[in-house]
């Protein structure tokens, strides 16, 4: 198992000109593909992901414009997901969830 926290990498929010300096996200990204199971791991913060969280995901359409990025995308299909909350309740709110439920389906993963 390997675990990557996104506070450690430099993300820049999504930019339609694909123009980022110093970003990481292309190189975290490559390297989770190699795995076959990805655990989201967020508390809950006002009824959403944390910020990082939420940044790494709008980031993901990138490879959806990009021709010679799609192939990699489409890899998520066969990849197994998990979300993994804490919050000061005993259940993550349905909103919470759903997003995670919506992207995963709109991605086909």
């Amino acid at each position: 198992m390997r675990v990557i926290c996104l506070d450690y990498y430099k993300m820049a929010p999504y930019c339609y000109n694909k123009n980022y300096k110093d970003d990481d996200f292309y190189a975290v990204f490559e390297a989770l593909l190699k795995y076959d199971h990805w655990v989201f791991a967020s508390p809950v913060y006002w009824y959403s992901t944390t910020v990082q969280m939420k940044l790494f995901i709008d980031r993901i359409t990138d490879y959806m414009d990009d021709e010679v990025l799609k192939p990699k995308l489409r890899s998520l299909r066969g990849k197994h997901f998990s979300v993994l909350s804490n919050a000061s309740s005993t259940e993550a709110p349905a909103c919470f969830i759903e997003q995670f439920k919506n992207t995963f389906s709109y991605l086909g993963m």
